[in-house]
């Protein structure tokens, strides 16, 4: 099974889909390991902590797999004061390259996927390592982003129809609540889509971390604006 199948973020398979909410005394989806018919994979699982180690408690989170680019994320670390610290991250592209190609020489038609040994021995070879940057956003943005995050994931559900897509680029959501991680993915989705324009969200919620100090405020514009942009599209009937 590859790497890109796999929902790191809980390993619940959703859609961020608009749809009806299900009924008060129906099924939920499983945001556990049971969930899925793989176990996660060693691989996958050095991802979650070059990624997302370190923090529990993470709101807004994206975590993004492009096809030909190394994986990398962002989300928040809320803060005592009400503030958060957001936490980007993006692995280190030339160890991902080398570990991907070897994974790729490893396989073989009657062996798939790879046992869990072989990804052992290859990340002791190319072990993850990400590079991060932080940048501190204050209280009242901070509320914005997190009321958005937690009604979008709020409105995840299995999608009536699944199409199988191997290309195009993966897209992990998570949101820490008082008593659950909310959780949902999306595969290159249409721009004008629910799914698009959060997932653009957490992009320039990426691009405001990374940001140098004086163009930090604008790019705050920017994802403040798309965040607003995103929550008036929830308001509308008939969503």
């Amino acid at each position: 099974m590859s790497l890109r199948g796999l929902v790191v973020a809980a390993t619940v398979v959703a859609a961020l889909v608009l749809a009806r909410p299900a009924p008060a005394d129906g099924l939920e989806p499983e945001p556990g390991v049971f969930a899925s018919e793989y176990a996660p994979d060693p691989v996958s699982l050095a991802l979650r902590e070059a990624l997302l180690g370190g923090h529990a408690y993470r709101q807004c989170q994206f975590l993004v797999e492009p096809s030909l680019r190394a994986p990398y994320a962002v989300y928040l670390v809320r803060e005592p004061q009400g503030g958060a610290t957001v936490v980007s991250r993006t692995l280190d592209a030339q160890r991902w390259s080398r570990l991907e190609q070897a994974r790729n020489r490893a396989l073989k038609p009657e062996v798939f996927p790879l046992d869990p040994a072989t990804e052992r021995a290859l990340l002791k070879r190319f072990p993850l390592i990400a590079q991060t940057r932080q940048a501190p956003l204050d209280a009242d943005s901070t509320a914005v982003l997190a009321a958005l995050c937690r009604d979008v994931l709020l409105q995840v559900r299995y999608p009536r129809k699944s199409e199988d897509m191997l290309d195009g680029v993966a897209y992990h959501a998570g949101h820490w609540t008082r008593d659950r991680f909310l959780s949902g993915t999306t595969r290159s989705p249409d721009a004008d889509s629910l799914a698009g324009a959060y997932v653009a969200t957490g992009l320039a919620l990426k691009a405001f971390a990374d940001a140098p100090q004086a163009l930090r405020e604008a790019r705050k514009d920017e994802l403040l604006d798309r965040a607003r942009r995103v929550a008036h599209r929830l308001t509308e009937p008939n969503r």
